[in-house]
C-alpha cells in the first residue's frame, strides 16, 4: 500500500494479512520485474520496505528465517558464495589494482596499520597478506563454482548487497572523500562477514547496521587506523541515516526477568560483541605468525553495488536523464584537530593554514563585459581630451 501523506506505513500491511516479513521480501523485486509500468515512487516506496526487511524485521525472534537457518544447520552462505565470480574482488586482485593504478606511490604511502608491523602487534605486510589470501588449488578458488541459488542463499545476497552499499559509503564519509584503503576494507569486510557466518545469533532482534558498526571499529582497533572511532563511525551514521538514531541508541542486549534490556551500541559492543568475536579478532594480531593470520574475504565491487543514477524517460523512447555531475564543485578540504587525540602535525597544518589566510595579497578588479567606462568618475586625462577637443570646434566654427 502506497498513496501521499499515508498514515498506514510497513509493516502495517504484514499485522492485517498476518504475513511474516520474510515471506513478503520474496515477492518484492519479481513483481518490480514483471510489472513494467510501475511509476518511479512506487518502486522507490518497495525498494525502501526491502531494505526495512533485510536490515531488521525478518531479524525478528518470531521471524521464519531462524527455521530456515536450522534445517539448513546453520550453514549460512558466505559472500564469494552467493555472488559471481565478476561481482566480487579478492585481496589479491586489489593489491594489483593498488599496484597498477599507483605505481611507485603504493610504497611510498603505505597504510596506517603497516607502521606497527615490527613491534608485533599486526603482521600486515604484503608478502604475508597474499600468502594468506591465496587460495591452495585452482579448485579452491571457486572459480567454476556457480553460485548458491537456494532460498537462503537468495535472501543473504540480498543482505550482502544493502550491506556492501552501506559499508563502501561510511568508507567514504569516515575518510573524507578520500577513500579507506582496500587492505582495511577487506579486514573490516573480513569481520563482519565471519559475525554473520560464525555468530549469526548476534543479528537476533538486532539491526544489520549495529553489526557493521561494530566491524568497523573492530576493524579499525586491528588495523590501527586511528579515523575509524565510535565518535566518527556514530556521526558518519547519523549523516548516513538522519532518521534512526534508536538504531545505534536502543540496541537489544538481553532479555532479564520478562523484559527486554537495551543500551547503545558501545555497550552491546563492550558486553556481547567483543567476547563472541575477539578469538577471530586475535588472529589478526597473531605477533608475526604467518599460519595464524586468518584468510581475508573477497570484497563485492563497489561499481556493482550502488545502482544507476540514469532513468528511461520511455521503454519506447531511448532518452535517459541523470544528475548533474558537481565534481568540479567540491567544497575545501577542511583540517580537524581532535585534543588529545591527533598528532602535532595535524595542529602545525592548520597553523600554516591560518597565517597563509592573514598575508594580504594585492587584487584588481577584473572588467566584464557589461561594465562601462562612463560608471567610473572622469579621470585628468579624459578631461584634457576633452578640453582640446571643444578648443578645436570652436576654432573651426570661427
Amino acid at each position: 500500500m502506497f498513496c501521499y501523506n499515508s498514515q498506514r506505513e510497513f509493516p502495517w500491511i504484514l499485522e492485517v494479512f498476518n504475513l511474516k516479513s520474510y515471506h513478503f521480501c520474496k515477492i518484492t523485486e519479481p513483481l518490480i520485474r514483471a510489472e513494467k509500468g510501475l511509476w518511479r515512487e512506487v518502486i522507490k516506496h518497495l525498494n525502501q520496505i526491502e531494505e526495512q526487511i533485510l536490515e531488521c524485521h525478518a531479524w525478528k525472534d518470531d521471524s521464519p528465517l531462524w527455521d530456515v537457518i536450522s534445517r539448513a544447520q546453520q550453514n549460512i552462505p558466505q559472500c564469494k558464495e552467493v555472488f559471481p565470480q565478476w561481482r566480487i574482488e579478492t585481496f589479491q586482485e586489489s593489491l594489483r589494482n593498488d599496484d597498477s593504478g599507483n605505481g611507485a606511490a603504493s610504497g611510498a604511502h603505505p597504510s596506517p596499520g603497516c607502521s606497527r608491523s615490527n613491534q608485533g602487534h599486526l603482521d600486515t605486510n604484503r608478502a604475508a597478506l597474499q600468502r594468506s589470501s591465496a587460495p591452495s588449488s585452482p579448485e579452491a578458488s571457486g572459480d567454476n563454482k556457480p553460485p548458491r541459488c537456494d532460498s537462503l542463499a537468495l535472501f543473504f545476497r540480498k543482505v550482502y548487497h544493502l550491506a556492501a552499499v552501506r559499508f563502501f559509503d561510511m568508507c567514504e564519509r569516515l575518510s573524507n572523500q578520500k577513500g579507506i584503503q582496500k587492505d582495511i576494507q577487506h579486514k573490516i569486510w573480513t569481520c563482519f562477514e565471519h559475525s554473520l557466518v560464525a555468530h549469526i545469533d548476534l543479528m537476533r532482534d538486532r539491526h544489520l547496521d549495529q553489526l557493521l558498526m561494530c566491524a568497523l571499529y573492530v576493524g579499525g582497533k586491528v588495523t590501527n587506523f586511528e579515523v575509524i572511532n565510535f565518535e566518527a563511525i556514530l556521526k558518519c551514521y547519523r549523516e548516513q541515516s538522519p532518521k534512526k538514531s534508536h538504531v545505534y541508541r536502543r540496541v537489544y542486549l538481553r532479555r532479564t526477568a520478562g523484559q527486554d534490556e537495551r543500551d547503545d551500541v558501545i555497550r552491546f559492543y563492550n558486553d556481547i560483541y567483543v567476547s563472541r568475536m575477539s578469538g577471530f579478532v586475535k588472529s589478526f594480531c597473531s605477533g608475526g605468525r604467518t599460519n595464524d593470520i586468518v584468510c581475508l574475504t573477497p570484497l563485492p565491487r563497489a561499481k556493482y553495488m550502488l545502482n544507476s543514477p540514469k532513468r528511461q524517460i520511455s521503454p519506447n523512447v531511448k532518452l535517459f536523464v541523470s544528475p548533474l555531475k558537481v565534481d568540479h564543485f567540491v567544497t575545501p578540504e577542511r583540517h580537524t584537530y581532535h585534543f588529545s587525540q591527533s598528532p602535532a602535525k595535524d595542529l602545525l597544518r592548520i597553523n600554516e593554514t591560518v597565517r597563509s589566510a592573514c598575508v594580504d595579497v594585492a587584487r584588481k578588479r577584473i572588467l566584464l563585459d557589461g561594465d562601462a567606462l562612463e560608471d567610473k568618475p572622469p579621470t585628468k586625462k579624459h578631461v584634457l581630451y576633452e578640453k582640446i577637443e571643444a578648443f578645436v570646434r570652436g576654432r573651426q566654427d570661427t
